[in-house]
């Protein structure tokens, strides 16, 4: 089987929460993107070799990895 090649991906992660500042926010954030029991496991992907844009969500939990 021939090997894949790698590409190029932007991959976000976004939570909305309340905090005292930005940097609150993000520390807040961070302590539960890290929590391995946070259900907080979807994320948006975009092929950066392609030109549409298109936002891929995927769900990258305890029980598999599955496309929204």
């Amino acid at each position: 089987m021939p090997e894949q090649k790698h590409k190029e991906y932007l991959v976000t992660w976004e939570i909305e929460l309340s905090a005292t500042s930005h940097e609150a926010a993000a520390e807040r954030a961070l302590r539960i993107h890290r929590d391995p029991e946070s259900s907080a496991t979807i994320f948006g992907v975009a092929d950066l070799s392609k030109d549409d844009g298109e936002l891929i969500r995927i769900d990258v939990d305890i029980t598999g990895t599955r496309r929204l």
